[in-house]
């Protein structure tokens, strides 16, 4: 089985003015698929084609022989996901995850401010994530290619809200992404074809 670039999910003139199609297309069908390309290659011919990129990204982690897999992984598992989370708009999160916002960081301003500067203070490459860590909302960054679920050294997970995974993330150069996500998008969408 090989992995598959998932499109996006809405036209790349949809978020304009805030990200061009230009720039998706870029993002997206160059070095998005340069990730995905370079995984197949990666695993051509191993057991870990026939593993997702979940079970990847968590057995090759610590793994240092396996840094180009994790890397590639790991990056094609944060853009789809991050691709998933951006909407155009912006406005107030749905009224549940406001509450915890507003109970774990004291407002929405508030932690719209954190979150921006956790980004923006991320040296080099990497992520800023919203998550629910030891029963609290936590905004988190982490470098290169390692994400929250399931690399990091403790384990986070998606924020959530009822039954509703909620979960911001950026990259360290680019807007501030923020959206509701089924279960199904909360573990990514890339996936083996079968």
């Amino acid at each position: 089985m090989a992995f598959t670039l998932p499109p996006l999910p809405y036209p790349k003139d949809a978020l304009e003015p805030y990200i061009s199609a230009k720039t998706l297309d870029f993002h997206h069908d160059k070095h998005h698929k340069a990730y995905v390309d370079t995984l197949n290659k990666l695993v051509e011919g191993k057991p870990e084609a026939e593993q997702s990129l979940e079970e990847i990204i968590a057995a090759t982690h610590h793994d240092d022989t396996k840094t180009p897999l994790f890397n590639n992984a790991a990056q094609a598992w944060n853009h789809a996901f991050f691709w998933d989370c951006m909407a155009k708009g912006g406005g107030a999160p749905p009224a549940a995850v406001k509450q915890a916002i507003d109970h774990d960081f004291g407002s929405h301003d508030k932690f719209a401010k954190e979150f921006k500067e956790t980004a923006v203070t991320q040296f080099g490459s990497g992520w800023a994530w919203l998550v629910f860590d030891s029963g609290k909302l936590k905004v988190i960054k982490t470098a290169n290619a390692i994400n929250p679920w399931p690399a990091a050294s403790r384990r986070c997970s998606p924020a959530t809200s009822g039954s509703t995974p909620i979960i911001s993330t950026t990259r360290t150069a680019g807007p501030i992404s923020r959206r509701s996500l089924s279960s199904t998008s909360s573990t990514g969408n890339l996936s083996p074809a079968t």
